[in-house]
């Protein structure tokens, strides 16, 4: 028998208080731990000295989130009050209930007892209610993300590391379920790397995979993570042939560790911060076209050629966004978006975070405060116009970014918020696969032991994709709210256009876009493009159809209107 009080929206984890709530005689059988704040702690032993010592309570010193997310507070005699942690939404709306349920032998005296305990157990929920859930908390984490030498890179096998490559970000936690967003100096993370990088984060800040945002800054001299197409490269004798899965796996677990350690620092967010400024001879756009529509030349990152260079800056995002998260003490942390291809130069085995990360890099030893930078929707963008290929024009590009960093960090303002103004949106998107792509042509492919390695890792990735097309698999497509900020975030290599339109939706918020999520799906062009012959439109490059716009736009002004 059930008897339910109500619900209570409460934060997914809070203070360092965890419980170990046994159950010791009872149909159920769930043993987990949970923190909880000073106050419930409280409130609970008050129930444990009135209730006949009804509440078993043990304090613990780790903690852990139950997968079942079942919570059982049982006492003598059987009776159990279960606390039910349901998800009823797509976004994941937690809702506490307190339950009471006696045991198929209860007597009439234990229903008495059983209907004081509700009394108490309401008093604990409305006490627990007041002023409880109103802070917004964020913690920072970081880890080494080096591959070892002799291990894939994207390109060649690395000889060296110029520079560490780093994972970096942040979880916030309010008043529904942690949200995760996490950067990595690696070029891309695909199909099911990608999940496995999700899970490893969500399992770790206590939250769901779709609340966790993964996203790579697609430098070229970094592994990439498709445990997927691994998967298809071993079977056809490549195995180890794209990345070094081992090292992903492990970086994946120091990743997770570092998130987990963090959840034990959280500190109050009582201001968010924005600024932008103007960054000076770094983004121009790759696609040149001629006369007649078409792409006459197509602007590399390095471009040699001085009269590709002397073309016009072309369609971009000129501007840098920095959004920072503040206490009572000053700045907790900061995340900065910039739309371009972030290679100065590569295919050199020399593993580094290129240009962005130098910038990043610089701006943190200056401010002495984490910061983790995102690449926006950089997938028509490079330095091609501004950079020759010189080795010297990296520090040059860095140090251009790092002072728009540093501008917009001056022109950084403030407004209050709180876990009220939190929210996360997700649009789960099921992506055209390309007319092109031919499942028993890339298996041929696949399996010709004749065919070069790079065409057959190729054809490994695009069948994975193919075949997550025909299964209807979807994307996420994910939104953060933090008051009047909105942090978008898009998978594969999207073009500039949609950070820009992103920012057009809401020209009343301050629009921040994020790319190189979920990398399988490759560029991810407007409509447009795909008639333009260019390399972004390819049929290498663009792994899906051309009506992806019809999808992908209306699916990004849904999160960025959505209900918080």
């Amino acid at each position: 028998m059930r008897h339910f009080l109500g619900s209570i929206n409460l934060p997914e984890r809070l203070e360092a208080n965890p419980l170990d709530m046994t159950v010791q005689q009872s149909e159920v059988r769930t043993v987990v731990m949970y923190p909880w704040p000073p106050r419930i702690v409280w409130c609970l032993r008050i129930l444990r000295h009135r209730v006949h010592n009804s509440v078993a309570i043990k304090v613990k010193s780790e903690t852990v989130i139950s997968v079942n997310r079942r919570i059982n507070i049982v006492g003598q005699g059987g009776r159990v009050v279960s606390l039910h942690k349901s998800v009823p939404s797509a976004y994941y709306r937690q809702s506490i209930l307190f339950t009471l349920m006696s045991n198929k032998n209860h007597t009439m005296k234990n229903r008495t007892q059983f209907g004081r305990t509700s009394v108490l157990l309401a008093i604990a929920f409305m006490i627990t209610r007041l002023g409880f859930g109103a802070d917004l908390r964020i913690a920072t984490f970081e880890t080494d993300a080096t591959p070892p030498v002799g291990s894939p890179l994207a390109y060649n096998p690395m000889v060296r590391a110029a520079a560490p490559l780093t994972c970096r970000g942040i979880v916030l936690v309010g008043n529904d379920l942690p949200v995760v967003l996490c950067a990595v100096d690696w070029i891309g993370i695909a199909n099911e790397g990608y999940e496995a990088w999700r899970r490893g984060l969500a399992e770790a800040a206590g939250t769901v995979p779709e609340r966790v945002s993964v996203h790579t800054l697609h430098q070229h001299d970094a592994p990439i993570c498709d445990f997927s197409a691994d998967a298809l490269l071993t079977e056809n004798g490549l195995g180890g042939a794209l990345f070094d899965s081992v090292f992903a796996r492990q970086t994946i677990h120091r990743a997770a560790e570092s998130l987990r350690e963090s959840m034990r620092h959280l500190q109050t967010v009582t201001h968010v911060g924005t600024g932008e400024a103007k960054v000076d001879k770094v983004a121009s756009n790759r696609r040149i076209l001629g006369p007649d529509g078409k792409v006459a030349h197509v602007r590399w990152t390095a471009t040699k050629d001085p009269a590709i260079r002397a073309e016009p800056e072309g369609v971009i995002d000129p501007y840098v966004k920095l959004i920072s998260f503040w206490g009572e003490n000053g700045p907790l942390g900061i995340l900065s978006y910039y739309a371009t291809h972030p290679q100065s130069y590569y295919l050199t085995g020399v593993a580094n975070p290129d240009f962005p990360g130098m910038a990043r890099n610089i701006r943190q030893h200056t401010t002495e405060v984490t910061q983790i930078h995102f690449n926006g929707a950089g997938g028509n963008i490079g330095a091609g116009k501004w950079n020759d290929g010189s080795p010297e024009n990296r520090a040059a590009l860095a140090y251009r970014l790092a002072e728009g960093m540093k501008t917009a960090w001056a022109q950084t303002t403030k407004q209050a918020v709180t876990a009220e103004n939190f929210g996360w949106s997700v649009e789960r998107i099921a992506f055209p696969a390309r007319d092109t792509l031919n499942a028993q042509k890339l298996e041929a492919i696949l399996s010709d032991r004749a065919a070069p390695v790079p065409e057959r890792k190729e054809a490994a990735r695009s069948l994975v994709w193919l075949r997550r097309c025909q299964r209807g698999e979807t994307l996420d497509l994910t939104c953060l709210a933090i008051g009047a900020v909105r942090i978008v975030n898009l998978p594969g290599e999207p073009v500039v256009e949609y950070q820009l339109a992103a920012q057009r939706f809401r020209r009343d918020l301050f629009v921040a876009v994020g790319g190189y999520t979920d990398y399988a799906p490759g560029y991810i062009c407007l409509k447009e493009h795909y008639a333009q012959n260019g390399y972004e439109d390819s049929t290498g490059a663009s792994l899906v159809a051309p009506e992806v716009e019809d999808a992908l736009m209306p699916a990004i002004r849904k999160v960025l209107n959505a209900r918080r």
